[in-house]
């Protein structure tokens, strides 16, 4: 890297780089401390430590990635690289600290500062975690209507794996649902529930998907979404609220004529408690 430096050799960051693909994000911590202490390299340090804080973010101890991000902030960094992820480190970390407005107008300057190179080959995967954060950033915050269009975009970009990209389209669904697009929230929710994982998000899609059916007259569809969540869990332990899935079920069963069943259901909600609302978008499951 140049310079008058003490430096590690290639091997040290490649046992790094195994670690972080193993998973093993307690050990990259660990190592990474221990080959700061072997290299005056600004830019290997930088390196170091933007290794370390990605690793204390995967293991949520964000008192010592705001302590390595106090340090890296000091370095007199030139690898063009470094820099860039150095700065990607503050927004990330305010945004696991819960103070989300301020982490996306951290990204938003940097997009500002550095877009034109963020969109070059060499940094395109940098500037596409920026728009992935940003999305579900602003989705938490229900801006709904800010974040479409850059779930638009990003939802082309290639996601780390299957399940990410499912819980992608889902926040994108909710974008569509919430400004009024709901033939697209349809498509979009079908699309989370063809991934075939039988996991929170299908059964968020599944309710949100019947309550849109329903409002369009589907109740036919409505009900199909509502039984499959009841047939998924037949313990009743829904993610969405229990009550209102019985409630959607009783007013579909009544709408087809089922008054029996609808009766039934009807029952069951009562029995379930209140509703409650769910912390990951606003207005409920």
């Amino acid at each position: 890297m140049g310079g008058p430096y003490k430096q590690l050799d290639s091997a040290s960051f490649q046992r790094i780089a195994d670690l972080q693909d193993s998973g093993q994000f307690a050990e990259v911590i660990r190592l990474s401390g221990i080959f700061l202490t072997e290299t005056t390299d600004p830019n290997e340090q930088a390196c170091l430590l933007f290794d370390g804080i990605m690793a204390c973010h995967f293991l949520d101890r964000l008192a010592e990635a705001r302590q390595m991000l106090g340090k890296l902030k000091r370095l007199d960094i030139t690898d063009v690289e470094g820099r860039l992820n150095a700065e990607f480190c503050e927004p990330c970390q305010l945004i696991l600290e819960k103070k989300l407005k301020q982490g996306v107008a951290a990204y938003e300057a940097m997009l500002q500062r550095h877009g034109d190179l963020l969109r070059q080959g060499d940094f395109r995967y940098l500037y596409e975690r920026i728009q992935v954060r940003r999305a579900l950033t602003l989705y938490e915050l229900a801006e709904y209507t800010k974040a479409l269009p850059i779930f638009k975009e990003a939802i082309c970009f290639l996601f780390d794996g299957p399940d990410d990209e499912q819980s992608f389209r889902f926040a994108l669904a909710v974008c569509l649902e919430q400004t009024g697009d709901s033939e697209s929230a349809k498509a979009e929710y079908i699309r989370v529930i063809e991934f075939g994982f039988k996991n929170d998000d299908e059964e968020r899609a599944r309710y949100r998907l019947s309550r849109l059916y329903s409002l369009a007259g589907g109740f036919a569809q409505a009900l199909q979404q509502l039984e499959t969540i009841v047939r998924d869990h037949p313990n009743g332990d829904f993610v969405v609220a229990p009550r209102d899935v019985y409630e959607g079920l009783s007013r579909t069963k009544r709408q087809l004529g089922d008054i029996v069943k609808a009766e039934h259901y009807m029952d069951l909600a009562r029995k379930s408690g209140r509703r409650w609302r769910w912390p990951w978008v606003s207005g409920g499951s």
